[in-house]
């Protein structure tokens, strides 16, 4: 029973360094930089000036496209103080690298979605990309939405590492402002192969167990 004891926490700790991944240098909340809450949100519209939230990379689609980095002074974040409204003045996105992957294991993208519950309500749209390969769209309807009641719902994705380091983007696939909200970003391994060495000592432990019920 020891050995099988030992042999499950090696088991455990394997599986916890294979899991550990870092999204947007640890950013994945949109937490940094932080501003003054009284502005409520700050633009970035992809300009040399603005083209960076603290590990995210802002696109712009079209000449006006960009994000804005939300307080929780004006709408409610679901982790944190700030999240992120993929529309600004008209589209954009953001990137982020993601660091510590295994390549050939599959892993899972969470992250939190609402929408700008202001101006007209209805469906947001988004679409994922890994390393600028499209994955899949989201859709949120924010419909009796209100900045306090954000709604927030957890949506979620996988892919297989083909690097150790990839970029996960999240962009607005529909024009204008007010679009979908995003926060929370995570990447955990989806599951977590066991180390060849722990395989061989319990099968090993498992024989040995069988020989001594055989010996008694």
């Amino acid at each position: 029973m020891k050995n099988v004891a030992i042999a499950s926490v090696m088991i455990a700790l394997s599986a916890g360094a294979a899991g550990a991944v870092t999204v947007a240098n640890g950013n994945g909340s949109f937490e940094a930089p932080t501003f003054d809450s009284t502005a409520r949100w700050k633009v970035y519209d992809g300009s040399p000036g603005a083209k960076f939230i603290s590990g995210w990379i802002v696109d712009a689609i079209g000449d006006k496209g960009g994000v804005d980095q939300v307080a929780s002074s004006w709408w409610a974040a679901s982790d944190g103080n700030y999240s992120v409204d993929l529309n600004s003045v008209d589209a954009g996105g953001v990137s982020a690298k993601m660091d510590g992957l295994t390549i050939g294991n599959s892993y899972t993208v969470t992250f939190d979605m609402s929408g700008n519950p202001g101006g007209v309500q209805g469906v947001k749209e988004l679409v994922t990309y890994i390393n600028y390969d499209r994955i899949r769209s989201f859709y949120y309807d924010t419909t009796g939405n209100s900045r306090k009641n954000m709604n927030w719902t957890t949506m979620s994705f996988k892919f297989t590492a083909t690097a150790t380091a990839q970029y996960v983007s999240f962009v607005s696939a529909i024009p204008g402002t007010q679009g979908a909200a995003i926060d929370n970003v995570r990447v955990e391994m989806s599951e977590v192969p066991l180390p060849m060495s722990a395989l061989l000592l319990l099968t090993g432990l498992g024989g040995l167990a069988a020989f001594r019920r055989k010996a008694a």
